[in-house]
């Protein structure tokens, strides 16, 4: 029986309460149940309770819901107390896609109606009215009440809901323009559907490389610590993704970066970080050198809390060292240093470690202790340690054995290091002179000169160096360290007591005291040194063309050997001593110079050591901030000064002198003014390669331009890690522009101010310039470019990692212009010059790939100029060649993608579809070429798909 209800007027509670009872007991169809309950609502004063029994009333189907929802919405604008009952039986309707556009209206209303705790209630009302046509604004306005209520809570019902709708909310970050914490949380939980991880790589660097998203925007993610938290496992997650899948060309870019990102998530969750850090150190261990020089700036810029408790652990690793990279080795020793020092109770363990490797028989072992020792020498002990080195180099024999120098060469590192105490210290001092003595003993380095023998240097005196009995071009290195370490002995020291007794030492040598003393005065000037060489060496050096004499690959050996004992000899040298370091590179010259000759460089056992020259770091940063370079005589040194300056921190060069905390060393050991000193410089040899051109001296040309781009990679890298270098872009860079003929220096000056954050459409008109003023006459620069961020389709057009990156860049940067017009007029400048063969052919690729990837941008108010250059670059290709006609219907198959998309309306010429048919009749009969057939038919495909014409 349906019960009757006379009036609705002036209900108490128990009235109402008594109605819906009977309205429950009664078989009412749903559209008198709804009747009932709109007059229930619009005429009690006691709303919430008939709202509360609803889902007990109806079945709660779409339909009821469009039924009740005028007088939901009515109830929420005159009754705002109800809003809470009325949240809590919402969720209870069975929406469908025509009720879901009301029911996400009516969510937004109570939004602004609520108190904050109810928001968890009305997020997952909010997804469950999700559609395709609202996802957008559902985005948006989700990402404003958590950005306002940033609640550990709020984004936790969040997740749980948001699950089901992952997809759609991921595609909405994707068209993000300015990321916030609530865009970086969906990609953080995206990490949980397997579909969606394998996007997260190209949407993170899309975005980082759009400048949409920045590092320290990222860092600033990381700061939310609070709903991170539970989530941290994602976290790290998403981390390794991002440095495993760095797009190459930008990874020198990164590095500063990602490293930072990796210290602030340490210093975020510290105490969850410890496998995070177990991380970093496998990488440093087994990782490539890009992600092991991330891990290994970060590791070294942490506090020893972080990992002094898995000290034992890292000095088991530094224990295998037989499969270690030097970058591993010397990162493992940095943290075994700053553990130690952060914990003395480990100490003793770790000295009986130390003195374990340092007496073992394995060399790498040796070599690790010494490695180790050089980063405890800060310790008050350090004394006791050094004792045990030299001790060491005794009882392994390691002079004697003379297998392998790299260790004999780590202890002269390690001595130089500590010289200062050395000095003070008469017991370590004279083990340090017995050492030396020991290594030119060991070889015979010095000898009596005899009349007959053939010299390079300087005056000839009693005594000479020979490499005849020298092993190897390392153990001759060694030997000038031993040579430049006694001279340094001597005169620092020796010479200060005035004391003979110094200066006659008994070293045990079966020599008599004159012989010795005659041995250290001719070591007491170091300038005054004369190295014994084949005396065809010097016949051929003052006739190259002379094909009577014969040089033997013994010959040559010798003469690699004595250059490579000249090497240690300057870089121990101060820019004070720059008279001396000028005397052993006219030496190095003269050599360098004979095996460039006609009739040596046949032989094959000529090898280059010119361009494997490194001197260490601190010796580069002396010469170049003091020394005054004359050209041509210094362009060979300035060239191997600029190449370590490469080589030590951008290129991933193994050697005794590289660094393994490149970043931390040139943020806090750059001298000051350096920058701004190798910017006069680089200016400098440009100008002086213009000179030198037009002289066809191409060899000295060579030098200036590649000395030039390993300066200016240097200057890239310290803005890419933050540095302030003081470049003053517009005198500077654009002066050196102005007179430039290299496209690679070109590049890389305009690469500079995209780093420096100038306009990007001064930096297109400058590109322009380039080749309006046509300058540019070669690329002979031989590194890669350093990218920074700002490039989104720099891979897919210019191919940077390919042959001839340098002139497909400058055309690339020539058309960063962001309006229309500018565009439109280089572009078709450049179609011109590939039509008058100034540029080459393959330029158009380039143009094609540049034009698809702005089609986006420029579609709306531009697709009929579009279609005009489109078809202005097309009427270049003469041949029926199969990659250019992929090539165009690509770009025919894009703009018809847009066009549909946006459904755009334009106007054309009627002699462009005429043009097509023109072509195709010009490619003649192709019958025997299938894929040229095909292509060409889906070209006139694309055509009438374009013009209606079909």
């Amino acid at each position: 029986m349906i019960p009757s209800f006379a009036s609705f007027d002036y209900l108490t509670e128990e009235e109402i309460k008594e109605k819906l009872e009977q309205m429950k007991m009664s078989h009412m169809s749903s559209s008198q149940t709804i009747s009932i309950i709109k007059k229930l609502l619009s005429s009690t004063s006691e709303p919430e309770m008939v709202i509360e029994e609803i889902p007990n009333l109806l079945v709660c189907t779409s339909n009821d819901f469009l039924s009740l929802y005028p007088v939901f919405n009515s109830l929420i604008m005159e009754n705002p107390l109800c809003v809470s009952s009325l949240l809590t039986i919402l969720p209870s309707f069975d929406y469908d896609s025509s009720s879901k556009p009301q029911a996400h209206e009516l969510a937004i209303e109570i939004f602004e109606k609520i108190e904050d705790n109810q928001i968890p209630v009305l997020i997952p009302f909010l997804l469950n009215t999700i559609s395709n046509n609202t996802i957008s604004l559902l985005y948006t306005q989700l990402k404003d009440i958590l950005t306002v209520h940033e609640n550990p809570s709020y984004y936790k019902v969040f997740e749980e809901s948001v699950r089901p709708h992952l997809t759609l909310f991921f595609n909405c970050v994707k068209n993000e323009n300015n990321w916030t914490f609530f865009d970086f949380f969906i990609l953080l939980i995206s990490q949980i559907r397997p579909n969606l991880r394998t996007h997260i790589p190209n949407l993170v660097w899309n975005s980082i490389i759009k400048n949409t998203l920045t590092f320290s925007d990222l860092e600033s993610f990381f700061e939310h610590a609070e709903i991170i938290t539970p989530r941290y496992h994602l976290l790290t997650s998403l981390f390794d993704i991002m440095m495993n899948n760095v797009p190459k060309c930008y990874e020198i870019s990164a590095i500063y970066s990602l490293s930072k990102c990796a210290i602030k998530i340490i210093e975020c969750y510290s105490n969850l970080s410890s496998n995070f850090i177990d991380d970093m150190i496998s990488y440093v261990l087994n990782g490539t050198d890009f992600l092991a020089n991330i891990a290994s700036n970060c590791l070294n810029n942490i506090m020893a809390q972080h990992f002094y408790s898995h000290v034992l652990d890292l000095d088991d690793c530094l224990s295998q060292s037989n499969y270690l990279s030097s970058i591993a080795r010397h990162t493992l020793c940095n943290l075994i240093a700053k553990s130690v020092i952060f914990e003395q109770q480990q100490q003793s363990v770790l000295m009986i470690s130390l003195q374990k490797k340092l007496f073992h028989p394995s060399l790498q072992l040796v070599e690790a202790g010494i490695s180790l020792a050089l980063h405890l020498k800060d310790l008050l002990n350090f004394d006791e340690i050094f004792e045990w080195i030299l001790k060491a180099i005794s009882v392994n024999r390691l002079v004697e054995a003379s297998v392998n120098p790299s260790v004999l060469l780590s202890v002269i590192d390690l001595i130089w290091s500590i010289k200062d105490t050395i000095i003070t210290n008469r017991e370590s001092l004279k083990h340090v002179k017995d050492f030396c003595w020991e290594i030119l003993k060991q070889f015979q380095v010095i000898v009596t000169l005899n009349k007959k023998d053939s010299t390079i240097g300087n005056n000839r005196n009693k005594y000479t160096i020979s490499t005849k009995n020298i092993l190897s071009d390392q153990h001759a290195e060694l030997c000038g360290e031993a040579i430049v370490l006694l001279n340094y002995i001597h005169n620092k020291i020796l010479n200060e007591s005035h004391g003979k007794n110094n200066d006659e030492e008994n070293y045990e040598y079966s020599e008599n005291e004159d012989e010795i003393e005659g041995k250290n005065k001719f070591l007491n000037d170091i300038s005054l040194l004369c190295f014994k060489v084949p005396a065809e060496f010097i016949s051929m050096a003052s006739d190259t063309n002379n094909d009577k004499i014969k040089l033997k690959s013994e010959h040559i050996r010798i003469l690699n050997k004595t250059r490579s004992m000249m090497v240690p000899i300057i870089y121990r040298l101060k820019s004070d001593d720059i008279a001396i370091i000028r005397y052993y590179m006219e030496i190095i010259n003269k050599i360098d110079e004979f095996f460039l000759s006609p009739n040596v460089i046949k032989m094959r056992t000529v090898s280059n050591l010119f361009e494997f020259t490194y001197f260490p770091i601190d010796f580069v940063f002396n010469i170049l901030m003091e020394s005054f370079f004359e050209f041509p005589d210094d362009l060979n040194l300035l060239y191997l000064l600029f190449n370590s300056l490469y080589v030590f921190f951008i290129d991933s060069v193994t050697h005794r002198f590289a660094l393994h905390d490149k970043i931390s060393f040139v943020n806090s050991s750059l001298p000051e003014n350096f920058i701004p000193r190798i910017v006069t410089i680089i200016s400098r040899i440009i100008h002086l390669s213009v000179l030198w051109r037009k002289e066809s001296n191409m060899l000295l040309v060579k030098r200036c331009i590649r000395a030039a781009s390993y300066g200016l990679d240097f200057i890239a890298f310290c803005i890419s890690c933050g540095i302030n270098t003081d470049f003053n872009y517009s005198d500077d860079a654009i002066n050196m522009l102005s007179f430039n003929e290299d496209a690679g220096i070109a590049c890389r000056l305009i690469l500079l101010g995209y780093f420096m954050n100038i306009n990007k459409s001064d930096l297109a008109n400058l590109a322009k310039q380039c080749f309006d003023e046509q300058k540019l006459t070669c690329d002979l620069c031989e590194t890669r470019n350093i990218y920074p961020f700002g490039f989104p389709d720099l891979n897919e057009v210019v191919r940077p990692m390919n042959e001839g990156a340098n002139w497909r860049l400058l055309v690339y940067l020539s058309l960063q212009f962001s309006d229309f017009d500018s565009f439109e007029e280089q572009f078709n400048r450049i179609v011109d010059q590939i039509n008058d063969q100034r540029i080459e052919i393959q330029m158009c690729f380039l143009l094609i790939d540049l034009l698809i990837s702005r089609l986006e941008e420029f579609h709306f108010d531009y697709f009929e100029q579009i279609i005009e250059i489109s078809f202005k670059l097309f009427k270049v290709f003469t041949l029926c060649d199969l990659t250019i006609l992929r090539a165009i219907n690509k770009l025919l198959h894009n703009i018809n993608a847009i066009q549909k998309k946006n459904n755009i309306q334009f106007d054309y010429s009627p002699d462009l579809p005429q043009f097509f048919q023109n072509k195709f009749q010009q490619f003649g009969n192709i019958q025997n070429k299938t894929q040229l057939k095909n292509t060409i038919a889906l070209i006139q495909g694309e055509c009438e798909l374009l013009f209606n014409t079909k």
